[in-house]
């Protein structure tokens, strides 16, 4: 087991690895004392497409939400419906799924850090995980509309999941933005050596 330092505050940052470049643990990031241990550093293609996902799930999971929203407004200011509290429970069910899904074997939303080998395995570069695992998630997953109470409990926790999900469309932002540039270096690489050979 490898562990990775980083060259700098900032998460996004490239660092350096010694030993195998297959099993790597990342030592501090954002101030956690927990080690994430990445078994597998999936390659560039891999990587741009695990992005690609979650930018679609954050997509998805924002709609359920702001539906989740309305129901719990509209539970607070008129009182209960049994339809609309049904409908609450399924969108409930639909954050709950997004949240534990798991895509080419690598979970999307449990904040793992992805780590992707550069220049043969001298350089890596760490990318900032998405983490719903919240207590402000938990307590939207444990959630209902049954009464006016538990509905402006609701819209209170949906409110700063919403602002935290802005924060994780700027983390995803980043690290498309870096793995889009990465892609574009290695075409710029493999045409100049293209056109020597």
């Amino acid at each position: 087991m490898n562990r990775l330092k980083l060259t700098g505050s900032n998460p996004l940052e490239t660092a350096r690895i010694s030993a195998s470049p297959k099993h790597s643990v990342l030592v501090g990031l954002n101030g956690s004392t927990n080690l994430i241990e990445i078994r597998e550093e999936p390659g560039l293609f891999q990587a741009i497409e695990i992005c690609q996902t979650q930018g679609k799930m954050l997509d998805k999971l924002r709609r359920h939400l702001e539906q989740m929203q309305h129901l719990a407004s509209s539970t607070a200011q008129n009182g209960v419906i049994d339809e609309q509290g049904q409908e609450y429970q399924h969108h409930v069910c639909t954050v709950r799924q997004i949240a534990a899904l798991v895509y080419n074997g690598q979970a999307l939303f449990t904040g793992n850090t992805f780590v992707l080998s550069l220049d043969r395995g001298q350089n890596h570069l760490v990318m900032s995980g998405i983490n719903l695992d919240t207590t402000q998630f938990a307590a939207i997953i444990q959630s209902n509309i049954f009464s006016r109470e538990a509905a402006i409990e609701a819209q209170k926790y949906i409110e700063v999941v919403l602002q935290q999900l802005e924060m994780f469309e700027s983390v995803l932002a980043a690290n498309l933005g870096r793995l889009t540039f990465l892609q574009k270096q290695q075409g710029t690489i493999s045409m100049g050596q293209a056109r020597a050979a």
